[in-house]
């Protein structure tokens, strides 16, 4: 998921974020799980706000580049 620049910080991603959780929940998911950038602070900021955990840490996972994995049980 991402969020166009020039609309950022207008909790865009948050509410996604909420959508993807309801909807889930709906079709009997019970945990949400996903990745991102070790060096994206903002997105790592808002799913601590969220509740999510930081449950790895991907070495070289994709392109070369090192990502966290987040869950969230819902």
């Amino acid at each position: 998921m991402g969020v166009e620049k020039s609309s950022r910080r207008n909790k865009i991603g948050i509410n996604l974020i909420k959508f993807i959780e309801v909807e889930a929940k709906k079709l009997g998911a019970h945990k949400i799980s996903l990745v991102t950038r070790t060096n994206n602070n903002n997105s790592i900021s808002m799913l601590k706000k969220m509740n999510y955990k930081k449950i790895a840490n991907l070495k070289r996972h994709w392109y070369k580049e090192d990502f966290y994995m987040w869950e969230k049980f819902i």
